[in-house]
């Protein structure tokens, strides 16, 4: 608290000072003081120049347009036992962590900081959804849901212009027969047990003329990156998908969370402001 106590201090010195030249003495109320936030805000160091640009620029809109003290932790590349140390020595109102990487350590931090509100923001997608154990901790997601949709209406738009395509995938993971009927099985290679693969899947390809190889199941890389030699396009419907964000409207949403005292726990998804747009890579 003793961090919180010159926090106060430096705000009630600020105000007094300002005052000077005015008639009588300020008087600060105690709600000012009490309304007085503290954010720390921790951001990987994946994050592009641009956003960590927009980040350092909102802060300090915060600091002069609301208020809110705040500390930054950038470019890291987890979160270790010292810098839990130090968050844990200072009373943060709210602990911000920036970047898909960060989430496991950061998710171990939150569990031993109880005294903060965390919330994490996803920069990019994974394929397992993260974990949430503590009340005090948020994240704030790309829409598993939303991703699903475009993958599908990708593959729509693209059998719609009759484009040939060759499937790979495991025999647990099927085709739906929307996208190979029956009678284009012979488009389809299955892994299960197929070490010719590979051979497969090229004269598939040159038979048919197609010119889309797209996997329909997780696979190690090395899978994608062999096929891409037989020349046409490749697509991993399973791998996540680019997301390109809005971080003033993310960033807008998190002070009018904080302002309004609206902060609640567990996985929120990002909403049609802040997500621009989910691409195929």
């Amino acid at each position: 608290m003793v961090y919180r106590t010159i926090l106060l201090l430096l705000f009630s010195c600020s105000i007094l000072l300002s005052a000077c030249g005015t008639r009588g003495t300020p008087v600060i109320r105690p709600e000012i003081l009490e309304s007085k936030l503290s954010v720390l805000m921790i951001t990987s160091d994946k994050l592009s120049d641009p956003v960590k640009q927009k980040i350092g620029s909102k802060l300090l809109e915060w600091r002069s347009g609301n208020q809110i003290a705040f500390e930054w932790m950038k470019d890291k590349a987890a979160i270790d036992e010292s810098m839990i140390t130090s968050i844990k020595s200072k009373p943060y109102d709210y602990i911000y962590v920036i970047g898909t990487d960060l989430f496991l350590t950061a998710i171990q931090a939150a569990d031993q900081d109880k005294d903060s509100k965390w919330t994490l923001l996803q920069d990019q997608m994974t394929l397992q959804q993260p974990p949430v154990k503590s009340d005090n901790l948020s994240i704030l997601q790309i829409d598993p849901k939303q991703a699903a949709d475009v993958r599908t209406n990708w593959v729509n738009q693209m059998l719609a212009q009759k484009e040939s395509v060759e499937w790979v995938t495991f025999a647990e993971n099927p085709i739906p027969a929307e996208w190979a009927p029956s009678e284009e099985a012979d488009h389809i290679v299955l892994l299960n047990n197929n070490g010719d693969w590979f051979n497969q899947l090229n004269y598939q390809t040159r038979l048919h003329a197609s010119k889309w190889i797209i996997f329909n199941a997780p696979t190690d890389a090395s899978f994608g990156n062999r096929a891409k030699t037989i020349g046409v396009s490749v697509v991993d419907l399973t791998a996540p998908l680019e997301a390109e964000l809005n971080w003033d409207a993310i960033l807008a949403g998190r002070l009018n969370m904080m302002t309004g005292r609206t902060w609640v726990k567990g996985i929120q998804a990002y909403n049609g402001q802040e997500m621009k747009q989910l691409l195929i890579k």
